[in-house]
């Protein structure tokens, strides 16, 4: 009687201090992209097991000049109120 040990070979993502990004999965599989992560490296064990190791650099956010909005918003409500009440005291001038 003969016994055949198999295993199986997996995939790990982590961080450097080894927190997983990704979930393990069983097979040989590349680096991947992740947000606000950066890959730095690949390692194989002597078991066949892959690990990619990756940098948490931020997830970097558009800026975007919202300050012309702002002023431009602030100018027609302005300009409204203005003409609401001059019909408000045209009316009452009036009647």
């Amino acid at each position: 009687l003969e016994f055949i040990y198999t295993y199986r070979v997996k995939t790990n993502w982590v961080t450097e201090d080894g927190t997983p990004i990704k979930e393990r999965v069983y097979g040989t599989f590349g680096p991947e992209v992740f947000d606000g992560y950066v890959y730095l490296s690949t390692s194989t064990a002597i078991n066949g097991d892959t690990t990619h190791v990756y940098r948490w650099v931020g997830i970097s956010t558009p800026k975007t000049d919202d300050s012309f909005n702002i002023s431009w918003h602030l100018c027609v409500f302005s300009v409204s109120m203005m003409g609401y009440l001059y019909i408000f005291v045209m009316r009452h001038k009036y009647q």
